[in-house]
């Protein structure tokens, strides 16, 4: 057996270890180097929430495209997901609503790591990749 053969059995020997919980406080930076903090929880037994509980700069949700009588409301405290479930181990399916942009992108979640998330959504056409960090206090 080469040794291509022999790395591969012992992979499947050796499942990888779990990734700590999706749930918990996420770190964004947007392209002003303004944090926002999101909190992860289950909302139903296969639903996940993620709710904005901090911004370096709080703002309305101006940029609000899909309903701009929105535009008014607070941001820190906003549900941006509710729909989210894990589609395998460690990846996650389902709609986000981005307030940068005022648009609810449907896409995926992937947790690279313990501490770090790989989101990618579209909507007509527009697409966005982005990385949450885990936070610690």
């Amino acid at each position: 057996m080469n040794k291509l053969g022999i790395f591969l059995s012992a992979i499947a020997l050796f499942p990888s270890a779990a990734l700590a919980d999706v749930t918990g406080v996420w770190s964004r930076t947007n392209v002003l180097a303004e944090e926002t903090r999101i909190e992860i929880t289950m909302c139903t037994t296969t639903t996940y929430c993620g709710t904005i509980v901090y911004m370096d700069v709080p703002r309305l949700d101006d940029r609000n495209i899909e309903n701009p009588e929105l535009r008014d409301r607070p941001l820190i405290g906003l549900e941006i997901f509710n729909d989210v479930v894990e589609i395998s181990e460690n990846q996650y399916s389902g709609s986000v609503y981005n307030p940068e942009v005022g648009l609810t992108l449907t896409g995926n979640v992937v947790q690279i790591d313990d501490n770090t998330l790989q989101l990618e959504g579209c909507v007509n056409g527009f697409c966005q990749q982005d990385t949450w960090i885990r936070y610690f206090e």
